[in-house]
């Protein structure tokens, strides 16, 4: 899905809490809530759960794969571990809401996602030897032999995001084990920055019961359908195919 696709979804009502997904986003976020007041301890937030790990009274940790070299060396761990990617929802756990998905050997390779560019601002007025510099060092840190280099030094911590690079030997059977096959769209809260912060705070007080899921879903809507707008501005994006799917004077 493209960033277009996304912004027509909101700005059409499909991720509003007054329109035909409001039961889906009430379970969505009661989900949330259940874990941040029933699940998760007090002060969970600033605890430090490595002791716990290494003790064994921790049975798993969500992290990143450049956790992997620091985790090989760790001497006050005495047991071995394992790694898995995260599961994912189906039909068989939530099959009000999920649809199957596909699993193919080797983690998703998803299209190209990522631009690097030369500021000019920053190299014209220091001459062309800056700029030659510039292009030569994008040009060598996008060539697959380099970016091998730099991952083979980090053990394992990453892989290369560059098509032809090799998987170090350290997560080897780990990442060209099975993998789901995800769609490229997610759930978006906020869309700028601006308006995911109010949205968080509203979040933050309904969790702690300050809102109702009413007072919630009101304040929800709005917010997202005001980073909707405000981006699709600063985008200068042609709406005028759009439906407008927000009702500011809408009874929840």
């Amino acid at each position: 899905m493209t960033q277009n696709e996304l912004l027509r979804a909101v700005y059409e009502g499909v991720f509003y809490g007054q329109g035909q997904n409001r039961g889906n986003i009430l379970s969505l976020y009661n989900e949330v809530k259940y874990k941040y007041n029933d699940i998760l301890e007090t002060g969970a937030a600033e605890t430090d759960y490595e002791p716990s790990w290494n003790k064994g009274r921790v049975a798993m940790m969500e992290d990143g794969m450049w956790r992997i070299s620091a985790e090989n060396v760790n001497v006050e761990r005495k047991f071995e571990y394992g790694i898995f990617p995260t599961p994912l929802a189906d039909s068989s756990t939530s099959a009000e809401y999920c649809a199957d998905f596909e699993t193919g050997l080797g983690a998703y390779n998803p299209p190209i996602c990522e631009s690097f560019n030369i500021c000019k601002q920053a190299v014209e007025t220091k001459g062309e030897a800056h700029l030659l510099a510039s292009k030569l060092f994008l040009m060598w840190i996008t060539k697959p032999e380099n970016v091998d280099r730099m991952v083979d030094e980090l053990a394992g911590q990453s892989v290369g995001a560059v098509y032809g690079s090799s998987i170090p030997a350290d997560i080897y059977d780990f990442i060209t084990g099975p993998f789901a096959r995800t769609p490229n769209c997610q759930w978006t809260t906020g869309v700028t920055v601006s308006t995911q912060k109010s949205m968080s705070r509203y979040f933050q007080m309904w969790v702690s019961g300050k809102l109702s899921d009413a007072d919630f879903l009101k304040r929800y809507d709005s917010g997202l359908h005001e980073g909707a707008v405000d981006m699709i501005g600063a985008l200068g994006i042609d709406v005028s195919g759009w439906k407008d799917g927000y009702d500011p004077s809408h009874s929840y």
